[in-house]
């Protein structure tokens, strides 16, 4: 299931010889290699030893079954991430993966002990919160002010499939390959039987998140990915009872706000030669992306999706928030109703603090060209 020959390729394109490139061995490149290699090897072999001891102990969570389960996608920048941190503040109706159990705790007996590590320093008037939170704001500083991130917090779970090298995540530190294209266009570019084997080890975490959380199969399963898009299809075969909800907003706004925050996320392991790359090839993807998210909504999720203009949410969330959940077919209680109020009066005023270039990648006249048979122009208004 590893993939060992795309490690080992990568691992060989780790520098490159070219000035321009992100790889080129300038000494933060360097360093980043020295720090990030040693930790994830680490953390790669401690998580599969447990991964692997939960197939001798808790074999039976195999036959947990996923009856209800929410795919929240859109291009990159479009409040997918707050969307998902609105549903995850309902505990009672949806669970979703953490950062710290993406990372750290993929296997069921992983959960536990840091379940029961969090019980015990509660015990002793130790606050994980506060530790965590100060971890959060040394780690991630002011990239939290384009993403919403923490070790605690919702996140994308598609970053799972670094355990098996094979996630599109790995692209922020193998910057300007070709070898992980393919994932960027998974349905059509790699072969049926190969998708069934890359996506078994992600179901097989859903299972084992919900062994642990969702007991019964009361709650929802919510998962958010822009990368799942190319994976619509596959993902409707392993969950075929699942839901779709698509939160759609321009590409001249999600194009140019998606490669300022890849650079601010090659720069953590590179120095920058320029200050944009891999512009031509960001903007193809997202382009895409739209292409394929509009025909996996009609093909696979036409009676079972959602489409939710971005300005729509952001003007008007509590009315928006009522209908994904009359969608999803699950009750407001009084205390979410008030929470969903009050993040409704919080959005009106909410102005984003990423500063970046609006006509980077843009060509408005090319876009409109590809999308016109996706997005019309009364519908850009909305979006």
């Amino acid at each position: 299931m590893f993939d060992f020959r795309l490690l080992i390729k990568l691992i060989g394109r780790t520098f490159s010889i070219k000035k321009e490139s992100l790889r080129y061995p300038y000494p933060k490149r360097v360093i980043a290699v020295l720090l990030v290699f040693p930790f994830c090897t680490f953390l790669l072999i401690v998580n599969w030893i447990f991964l692997l001891l939960d197939e001798l102990i808790f074999p039976h969570y195999r036959k947990v079954e996923i009856k209800k389960a929410c795919f929240i996608i859109g291009i990159p920048r479009s409040a997918t991430t707050y969307f998902l941190h609105l549903l995850s503040n309902d505990k009672k109706n949806y669970t979703s993966f953490k950062l710290w159990e993406i990372l750290y705790a993929p296997s069921i007996l992983q959960k536990y002990f840091y379940n029961g590590l969090n019980k015990s320093l509660c015990l002793l008037s130790i606050s994980p919160v506060k530790l965590l939170s100060r971890f959060d704001k040394w780690v991630y500083g002011t990239f939290r002010e384009i993403h919403e991130i923490g070790i605690l917090k919702p996140e994308e779970d598609e970053i799972l499939n670094i355990h098996i090298f094979k996630s599109v995540f790995l692209s922020y530190f193998f910057p300007g390959t070709d070898l992980l294209d393919d994932l960027y266009y998974f349905d059509e570019n790699i072969p049926y039987n190969k998708r069934m084997k890359i996506f078994r080890f992600y179901y097989r975490c859903v299972q084992r998140h919900c062994f642990v959380f969702n007991q019964g199969g009361h709650k929802y399963f919510i998962s958010k990915n822009s990368a799942f898009i190319p994976k619509l299809c596959t993902i409707s075969e392993w969950f075929p009872q699942s839901k779709l909800i698509y939160l759609l907003r321009s590409p001249f706004y999600t194009i140019p706000s998606t490669i300022s925050l890849n650079m601010r996320m090659y720069s953590a392991f590179t120095k920058q030669p320029t200050t944009y790359q891999l512009v031509t090839k960001t903007c193809d993807i997202l382009i895409k992306w739209y292409e394929m998210a509009e025909y996996a909504l009609n093909t696979f999720y036409k009676h079972r999706s959602i489409k939710i203009p971005f300005k729509e949410f952001t003007k008007n969330l509590y009315p928006t928030m009522q209908h994904v959940y009359s969608f999803l077919d699950v009750e407001i209680t009084k205390e979410i109703r008030f929470y969903l109020e009050k993040e409704h009066s919080y959005s009106k005023k909410y102005s984003s603090s990423h500063k970046y270039d609006p006509l980077i990648g843009i060509d408005q006249d090319e876009i409109t060209k590809k999308l016109d048979f996706i997005i019309k122009s009364d519908i850009f208004k909305k979006i």
